[in-house]
């Protein structure tokens, strides 16, 4: 069974922006080590031989530490866990699983994005046009929608929750579908559009140069801050579903 009472998603929407800077000095501590390396890769991959391939290799390389980013914030979200070390984090059984159902995810999304693109080309040809472009843009708003349904996986995962799958995450969110994905889409935009207004305000600085690597380094930063209110509005969800 569902959860019979209506949960309120607005409020954990400003909560999502108010914690990240409430406890900033926690979220510098958690995200540097792994905010580093994403910039140390973004800055060497592309002087590898990879030829087309380097972008790719890059994000491949950054999945392992944007996931061992959001398990922690996760768990300091929702227990309070500052982790220990001079890395400031771990990656481990709990990231590993989180990292299965992101690949999961991810892979049903990608299925569902090819199957519309087919679809496209089939009714309206290969020529791109304003047609295929809306049947794309609207299986992918489906795709957040039905993936906002299964948003409590993730931090039942950074837990160590292995009573939480498709099934339990789609039961509890029933009736809070529409409101779960105008609530992410809210949590998840503001800051991504931020960076790339910027993006194109600045340019794109001379390879190599100081300028670059201070770009890359912001541009990171933009990166890990929008997961931060991303992690916290799915972590204040989870707690609003699961909670006694």
């Amino acid at each position: 069974m569902g959860r019979a009472e209506r949960i309120a998603i607005g409020p954990l929407i400003g909560r999502s922006y108010a914690h990240p800077l409430r406890h900033w000095t926690l979220f510098l501590w958690i995200a540097w080590p792994w905010l580093a390396l994403t910039v140390l890769i973004g800055l060497l991959v592309p002087r590898l031989p990879l030829g087309r391939a380097a972008p790719y290799v890059g994000e491949l390389f950054d999945i392992p530490l944007v996931v061992a980013f959001a398990v922690a914030w996760h768990r300091a979200t929702l227990v309070g866990e500052v982790p220990k070390g001079w890395v400031g984090g771990r990656f481990g059984r709990r990231e590993l699983r989180y990292a299965g159902w992101v690949a999961l995810l991810m892979a049903g999304s990608f299925g569902v994005m090819v199957l519309a693109a087919l679809l496209a080309t089939a009714l309206m040809g290969v020529e791109p046009g304003p047609g295929q472009i809306a049947l794309v843009l609207i299986a992918l708003a489906g795709v957040v929608y039905l993936a906002t349904r299964l948003i409590l996986l993730l931090p039942a995962a950074a837990l160590g929750d292995r009573n939480a799958g498709l099934g339990w995450s789609w039961r509890l969110t029933r009736g809070h579908g529409l409101a779960l994905f105008l609530g992410f889409c809210a949590a998840s935009l503001p800051l991504l559009l931020l960076k790339y207004v910027l993006v194109l305000a600045s340019g794109e600085p001379a390879a190599g140069s100081l300028a670059a690597l201070l770009a890359q380094a912001v541009r990171r930063l933009f990166d890990f801050a929008n997961m931060a209110v991303s992690i916290a509005f799915m972590s204040f969800v989870y707690q609003a579903f699961t909670r006694p």
